[in-house]
């Protein structure tokens, strides 16, 4: 890969990264606001739980792409997986996420 193209897939990934969050920051936003001022559409509490699932796939791909492209040259060549970490970063977060 050339540095360009490289430093271009960064960019791209750190945006995907920031508008994941950003959309789980609104999804939260809407659930707290739908519980406070509209408690008869608590029915859509649970779609919007399910539509967390998007920005969790958008942060799944970000991290897969960053550490892809961050790999030394010398670990890409090895054939190790990169997938696992991005997984467990990934996954690790909505284990922190949760309120007390």
């Amino acid at each position: 890969m050339t540095r360009l193209f490289s430093a271009g897939l960064i960019l791209a990934a750190v945006v995907l990264l920031m508008l994941s969050l950003f959309a789980q920051v609104v999804i939260g936003a809407a659930q707290e606001v739908i519980i406070a001022v509209f408690p008869q559409l608590a029915g859509l509490i649970a779609k919007l739980s399910g539509a967390r699932v998007v920005p969790a796939l958008g942060l799944a791909l970000s991290l897969y792409v960053l550490f892809a492209t961050l790999t030394p040259p010398q670990h890409r060549k090895s054939g190790a997986p990169r997938w696992p970490g991005a997984l467990f970063t990934t996954s690790s977060k909505p284990v922190t996420s949760f309120k007390p």
